[in-house]
């Protein structure tokens, strides 16, 4: 057992200094370390051909030409649960991405599959889907079904996803402010939350690239349903959300159970980790 009362009480005295106006964000995942969290995230390939890493600072994704399947796309979902109200961003940049191509690029609630109830997304309508409508667009798709298709030019971008009791409203960022797309119904349950990038149909078999990044939990409780996670401080000083066991192998400190990285607590005064043994010697 690794107590964490050492960077609680430092964020707590931080907390008091800044005062009200600061605002501290639940979690932060910058996508920075060319590997895949697996205390964090679980990366899904459906159908033949798609791709996603975690490589030149930021979460790639590559839909090939010849991807194929009935619905083929891939999801990376949180490992990690959201309990009640909750607010969530992610950014986004299109790196190769031709007119109506036919992808579609979104943060949503996770459910079993790829393609239920996808959230707020960047869309790129095929050549034959949904007539009428502008081919590159931000909307929601909700259990309500598809609303507020609205044109863009954007190729770089935030979508943001927040849910108020029993409704979710979607989100995308425009000149300096959150532009609300529409408020559907959610789930009350705890859900875990994921980025998704697919296609069908409507795929038009053109090479496809895009990326995710600066993933930010803003607001929500987490829970944890496969064991405690928690802050890693790596030798190098960075810090890692890590499993105990996982921190320990690579040679770290092991802050403590559901201690984050924002406020970083491996950087100023160090922390020392403790075994139980140890700590009942310190307090007799």
């Amino acid at each position: 057992m690794k107590p964490a009362f050492l960077a609680l009480s430092a964020s707590l005295c931080l907390a008091a200094l800044l005062g009200p106006q600061v605002r501290a964000v639940v979690l932060v995942e910058d996508f920075d370390d060319n590997q895949i969290n697996p205390a964090l995230w679980t990366a899904y390939v459906y159908g033949s051909g798609p791709q996603i890493a975690e490589t030149d600072h930021q979460l790639e994704v590559a839909m090939p030409g010849n991807s194929s399947g009935v619905d083929f796309g891939v999801k990376l979902a949180s490992r990690f649960l959201l309990r009640g109200d909750f607010d969530v961003q992610v950014d986004f940049r299109l790196f190769t991405w031709p007119y109506a191509n036919g992808v579609r690029m979104g943060l949503g609630m996770d459910t079993q599959g790829l393609l239920p109830h996808p959230g707020v997304e960047r869309i790129s309508f095929g050549q034959n889907d949904y007539p009428g409508a502008p081919r590159e667009a931000y909307l929601t798709d909700f259990p309500d079904g598809v609303y507020g298709i609205t044109e863009t030019g954007d190729v770089t971008g935030r979508l943001r996803l927040v849910r108020s009791g029993a409704t979710q409203t979607g989100y995308y960022y425009d000149a300096g402010g959150w532009v609300a797309i529409h408020t559907g119904p959610a789930p009350t349950t705890d859900v875990a939350v994921k980025v998704a990038t697919w296609s069908g149909y409507q795929f038009m078999h053109w090479d496809v690239t895009a990326a995710y990044d600066n993933f930010v939990v803003n607001r929500g409780d987490l829970v944890w349903p496969y064991g405690p996670v928690g802050a890693c401080c790596l030798p190098g000083g960075d810090c890692l959300l890590s499993t105990w066991q996982d921190c320990e192998e690579a040679g770290g400190s092991y802050v403590g159970d559901s201690v984050l990285c924002e406020p970083d607590p491996c950087d100023g005064s160090p922390v020392e980790s403790f075994t139980w043994g140890r700590m009942k010697t310190l307090f007799r």
